[in-house]
């Protein structure tokens, strides 16, 4: 999602689309959550404006895989 921000794409809905789509690709994974969300609050964003959290977790087959981010515009 990072290019995504490079891009100037500031829409989350559009990002976590984007990034179930990848996920979905790979049969064996199970998508629990993606989240972008303010950092201090955790309140989920709509736009990101400065910086967010992109958090994250697939299960494939009995590993449950987490992972956060930071994305920032420039």
């Amino acid at each position: 999602m990072e290019c995504m921000v490079e891009e100037g794409i500031k829409d989350t809905n559009r990002m976590i689309t984007k990034a179930e789509a990848i996920i979905r690709e790979e049969p064996l994974a199970n998508l629990e959550y993606i989240t972008i969300c303010h950092l201090e609050h955790l309140s989920p964003l709509k736009i990101i404006r400065d910086k967010a959290l992109m958090a994250l977790a697939v299960k494939i087959g009995k590993t449950r895989l987490i992972d956060n981010t930071i994305l920032k515009i420039k």
